[in-house]
């Protein structure tokens, strides 16, 4: 077909090469970029999933207080994981009141 001498072919074969490996770096990175999204999708939804775990279990969860001083009755209190001091100390004041 084209009568090209060895300089010729070596020159179109290195242009080959070239083209070549730019296509290829083109698609490691494409897949790079969606590999990363991927993972980045991945551990947003699993951070939801252990904030939501969290949430429950500190829901469930009751903490102990002392409470003493001017309330109705000293002692031990149950309260919720995220409760208050100041519920701790009405649910002391409340005590004595119900007797």
């Amino acid at each position: 077909m084209y009568n090209l001498d060895k300089k010729q072919r070596i020159i179109l074969g290195v242009i080959a090469v070239i083209i070549i490996c730019f296509i290829c770096y083109y698609l490691y990175a494409k897949d790079k970029e969606k590999n990363a999204e991927f993972e980045n999708n991945l551990e947003i939804e699993n951070n939801s999933k252990d904030n939501e775990n969290t949430k429950e279990m500190l829901e469930d969860e009751h903490i102990l207080v002392h409470i003493s001083g001017a309330v109705n009755k000293e002692g031990v209190v149950e309260l919720k994981m995220d409760s208050r001091i100041s519920d701790a100390i009405e649910m002391a004041r409340r005590v004595k009141e119900r007797c």
